[in-house]
């Protein structure tokens, strides 16, 4: 999660917001989802680079917020987020507290983070190699950790590496 990002007041005008991004924008990470908040700091809508700059001037930002916005909350699986980014094309999602004041954003280039972690983790999972073990583990301790895998019973029908079948 990054705090780099810009959230801009709903009753602001859109010249107002434009001034701000001005200001602030080469300190975040992603100008392109502007997010929108309350005076109590609340999320109430993001809206995109491209609708902030096309909209007249004297406009408020809140007309042209989109008000739906996908939120996740600290605690949240980052398998989850990672499914959300995916499921609704997000180049970030923000990261709200109970008070649904936004704490942060995560980013995509985040994601991609999670992802390949999980993919390595399944991976090595499948191949029987356990969480404790690493470049420095020894070869003994290696085939202690994966004894358990090797040696369990095969399952939906996928020889075993102790059976005699012929795949």
């Amino acid at each position: 999660m990054t705090t780099a990002y810009i959230a801009l007041h709903q009753d602001r005008t859109i010249q107002e917001g434009v001034d701000k991004i001005r200001e602030i924008g080469p300190k975040t990470e992603v100008i392109e989802t502007l997010y929108i908040i309350n005076r109590q700091g609340q999320l109430t809508g993001a809206a995109d680079l491209r609708d902030f700059l096309t909209a007249p001037r004297d406009r408020l930002i809140s007309s042209i917020a989109k008000t739906n916005v996908v939120t996740v909350y600290p605690e949240q699986d980052q398998e989850e987020v990672a499914h959300l980014v995916e499921k609704y094309d997000l180049k970030s999602i923000p990261v709200v507290n109970a008070k649904n004041q936004i704490l942060g954003i995560i980013t995509v280039d985040d994601i991609i983070d999670v992802i390949v972690e999980e993919y390595n983790e399944d991976i090595l999972e499948m191949a029987g190699v356990s969480k404790e073990e690493s470049l420095d583990t020894t070869l003994w301790e290696s085939v202690r950790l994966r004894l358990p895998w090797l040696s369990s019973e095969p399952s939906d029908g996928i020889p075993g590496i102790f059976d005699n079948q012929v795949i």
